[in-house]
Order: C-alpha cells, then structure tokens, then sequence
C-alpha cells in the first residue's frame, strides 16, 4: 500500500490529454440469415468486426436502409480489435441493408450488408439493437428430434417426452402442438433445458415445438418443429374401457412477488381411455376443496382436463397441492402436483431517471449544466426498515442510507456528472432482501468529447479517520484526515475527492490522486486542516469520490475543546 499526502487546494480539475495517431478499420458487416423464407417473426442477426490502434474504447451504432439508426452504444477494444453485434427482429416481408458507423475515436462507416425476409404479414417491422462486451446473447429455443415409435400402447398409454432447450437466460414460453394447439405459458427461471410429455393411447403423427413470448405475451420466438410419428397397435376390442391418468401439473409452480392480490394456480391432467367411454372424475385439493368433472371420449381417446384453484390471499398461504381421481369407468388415483407461494416483503418499481439541462457545456465542479436525478418505488405489505444505496454500472455508489417503508414510497437521488458517461443507474436495496430496481439509462456529452475508459474504477473507500478524534487543550490544532482508496486496475485519469468536515460546512476543495500502471491498487490519502475553535458537540466528516466514479466513504466524528 502506498502513502499519499496531498496539499488542499481549491484549484480546478485538469482535462485528460488525447490520443494520438489513432486509426478505425471495420469489416464488412455480416447478416445471418441474408436471405430467409419462412415463417414469422425472424430475428435476423448482424455483427461487425472493428480493427483500433490507439484507443481503449468505441462509440457506435447501427444504422440501416430507410433512415433507420440504433441508440449510440460503446464497446471496448480488446487485442486491437472489438467485435460488435446487434439483431433486427421481422414479422413482414421486409428487404434492406444495414451498416454500423463508428462514432469515435474517429468517425468511419462499414460497407452495407444486404438481407431479405419473405413472410405472411403478421406485424410491422422491429428492430431490436443489443450490445454486450462479452458479446450479445439473444433468447432462443430448439427443440430435439425424437424416434417414431411402433408397437403396443398400453394403459396409461405411450409416453413421449419432447427436450427442448432455452438460450439466453429467463425466458416466457409455451409447448405448441399441431393438432392441440398452444399449452399453458410457463417460465423458464434457471438452467437452459425444458420437456413436454405426450401420452399415446392410439396411432398419432404432427409436430411439436416451442414458442418464447415477451412480457405482453406475444410470441417473439418459434423454434423448430420437431416431428413425432406414434403407431398404436389396437387394443382388443373386447375389453372394457379403462382410463388413467398421467402428468399432473400446475402452473406457476412457483409464486415470488407481492401478496396484495388473489393468485390463480391451475392444475392440468392428462386423461387417456382404451376406447370410447365417459370419465367421470374429480379433482381434490390440499385444503379440502374437492371439483368434480367428466368427460366423454368419442374418436380421439386422450384430452386434457383443468381446474383453477384462486388463492385469495396468498400471504397466508404457503404451499398448495391438487391430485385427480377417476372414478369411473375404473378407479385412479394421481400423484399431487403442488405449488408454493413466498410473498416479497419489498418490491421495486423501474428506475426513471430526468435531466435538468440537456445545454452544452463544461461537466466542471462549479457551473456543471448537466444534473440528472434517479427516481424508483418500493412497495412494502407491512412497515418494514430497509438499508439502501444507488448503484452506477460503471462501478459507482452512494452513500448507504436507512428508511422505513409503510405502504409505498419513492426514492430519488441527483448528481452532476463530471465527465462524458453513457450507462444506467438503480436503486439497491441491501436489506432485506438484497434487491436492485429495473435500471434506467442515462447519457451525458461534456464539451462534446465522447466518453472514455478510464480503465478501471473506485471499488472502494476505507479505514475513513480523524486524528485526534478527540482533541482538548490547546488551539489552534491540526487535524488529520486520512482514507484508503482501492481501485479495480490502473487508471487513466486521476482519483478527484471532497473532505467535508465541520458538518459538512466547510470543505477542503477537490482533490486528486493518481493510480498509474505499476502503481498499487490500494493507497493511503492524508490531509490536514486546522481547528481553531471548540466544537462543543461531536462533528461529522466524510468523503465524496467524483472520478473516475462516484464512490462515498462512512463519516467518522471529531471533537476540539480549546483551553
């Protein structure tokens, strides 16, 4: 760990100096598919391969045949080179090109990929633009091909189990089939694969697959139609009817969130005959609750049968289960399906974020024109203290504070930043509950210079003092004031940092100190400022971090008394 000593000085911050002899080559952008017939909606995928010497970081975007232009994005160079991605989602005939501009270090545009979609009109065209440093994952799904099957299919009849998997992350969808349409909507919460059972009792072929829906419910996704062909040898016919029952289920089986309204939980059974018959049954829940029901199978010798059970009021109610019964034309019993319900004591709502003063200019300490203020919802069933701070994604903190929640309140908080940053900014909640807001976006250009990487960020402020903490005798006296500040790697640009002390009445000016490459990630910064006069109470002092990030350090108190 090195030691720093710094003198307070009230001077202003000096801008970072500017690459030299940088250069930008991009590739020639690559459309996959370029040409698709088929059905729709098709996401279409596209990526660009950047070459940059003399700089850490690139601004872009997309931009594409009728004007159409992506929200400005970075990427950061790794090796002398970024690889860039976004997608374009069609639900109509659609033909076109696309391109990506570079914005900086310095100004080039791409060559133009042509791509073609021929599709029955079932929507206009959206584009969806995505970027990931690591790089872009996009949901998608596939279904695996599964054998034919002949041969006898007896009670409860032959099972098929369709795998399919689910990439890039959580994800809404559903099981469709050819000849029984779209089942319930489940959601995929960890892992990437998912299954479906079909019970045969007599000779099938169709397809089945999956569709990926978004948060209205619309499909956005269909994988692959993976082909079954079932062959049934007839059972005799001079048995009787026998019925059973298989693959009981209940959607969601799982229920996190807020309790403050009924939730419905619907159980779903497969039901299969040898032959036509009517299927008297019943449905018997964990609370007692019995639903009867029937039946009559006439050509088709397997259906589904439901029952929803609504939970008025989910907070008093754990878990739940259900089982189906036949009753005739034979006895049956299921296996119960069950849910369980963990009622959230905290929500949050999305992050919304508003600017002052959108006017050009220098982000300095003084006259900065740009302020944005962060503003979320938490919902509480019960009173409940929470501990919470805002979060920057470029490693930023605030300060971590303490509230009470009766019902709902809003939190807000407003900075100036102090140079050019594109990223988002939440609300996190430490406890209980470890919770984050959906983030908000944010942009701020600085005299025009697009933003840069500093390389690294402030991940942390410690061991915040005041020596002596406790002073009598005489004055004036010097106070010592000293933090330990640890950064992620080296950095670009310098550390800049307020002392507050005297209750945040007086202040040492903006400070500043440098983490270059070979240097600790971890030093030691003193300052000094005389007391002159008894406090009479104990004084607060703390720290505030402006660059490359905001960063806050716990306050720590002080006493004089003079003699």
């Amino acid at each position: 760990m090195a030691a720093v000593a710094l003198l307070v000085s009230l001077g202003g911050l000096a801008a970072p100096a500017q690459a030299a002899g940088v250069t930008v080559k991009i590739g020639k952008p690559r459309v996959t598919p370029a040409a698709y017939t088929g059905d729709c909606p098709i996401t279409t995928d596209f990526s660009a391969r950047v070459a940059v010497r003399g700089a850490g970081r690139i601004t872009y975007r997309w931009v594409g045949s009728g004007g159409v232009k992506s929200k400005v994005m970075t990427a950061r160079v790794t090796s002398g080179s970024a690889l860039v991605r976004g997608s374009r989602t069609f639900r109509a005939d659609a033909a076109g090109w696309q391109a990506l501009q570079v914005l900086s270090p310095r100004k080039a545009t791409s060559a133009k990929a042509a791509y073609s979609v021929s599709c029955a009109p079932i929507g206009d065209v959206t584009a969806t633009y995505t970027h990931d440093p690591s790089p872009a994952v996009r949901v998608s799904a596939e279904v695996a091909d599964v054998a034919p099957y002949s041969g006898a299919c007896p009670l409860p009849g032959r099972a098929v189990t369709f795998t399919g998997t689910i990439k890039g992350g959580p994800a809404a969808y559903r099981w469709a089939d050819s000849d029984g349409g779209a089942q319930p909507v489940e959601r995929l919460t960890s892992g990437t694969r998912v299954t479906s059972t079909r019970t045969f009792l007599t000779s099938a072929t169709g397809t089945r697959w999956l569709e990926l829906l978004d948060a209205k419910g619309r499909v956005v996704h269909r994988s692959n139609r993976a082909a079954y062909r079932v062959t049934c040898t007839p059972p005799p016919q001079q048995d009787p009817a026998r019925a059973a029952v298989s693959n009981v289920r209940v959607t969601p089986a799982a229920y996190d969130g807020v309790c403050d309204a009924p939730l419905d939980f619907t159980f779903t059974a497969d039901l299969a005959v040898t032959k036509p018959a009517k299927v008297t049954y019943r449905w018997v829940r964990g609370d007692g609750e019995v639903v009867p029901g029937a039946f009559t199978f006439t050509k088709d010798l397997s259906t589904s049968v439901k029952t929803t059970w609504k939970v008025a009021d989910p907070s008093k109610l754990a878990n739940g289960s259900a089982r189906l019964e036949i009753l005739t034309p034979n006895a049956v019993k299921s296996a119960p399906a069950t849910f369980t319900i963990k009622c959230a004591p905290i929500t949050l709502s999305q992050t919304l974020i508003s600017s002052r003063s959108t006017k050009p200019g220098p982000c300095d300490t003084t006259t900065n024109p740009h302020w944005f203020t962060a503003s979320a919802q938490a919902r509480a069933l019960q009173r409940t203290e929470i501990s919470f701070r805002w979060r920057w994604s470029d490693g930023g903190f605030s300060r971590t504070e303490t509230a009470v929640i009766d019902g709902t309140r809003t939190f807000s908080y407003t900075w100036a930043p102090r140079s050019s940053k594109t990223g988002k900014v939440w609300l996190e909640v430490l406890e209980p509950g470890n919770l984050t807001s959906p983030p908000a976006d944010f942009s701020v250009v600085c005299n025009g210079q697009p933003p840069t990487d500093p390389g690294g960020s402030v991940v942390a402020v410690r061991n915040t003092k005041v020596t002596p903490d406790a002073h009598q005798g005489a004055c004036p006296v010097t106070l010592t004031f000293s933090m330990d500040i640890t950064v992620s790697g080296p950095l670009t640009e310098p550390v800049t940092f307020t002392w507050y002390y005297d209750d945040a009445n007086r202040s040492m000016g903006h400070q500043q100190v440098s983490f270059a490459k070979g240097e600790p990630l971890t030093k030691t910064v003193t300052l000094k400022a005389l007391a002159e006069t008894t406090t009479n109470q104990p004084r607060r002092a703390y720290v505030e971090i402006f660059t490359p990030n905001m960063a806050w350090a716990e306050p720590v108190f002080y006493k004089v008394t003079c003699s």
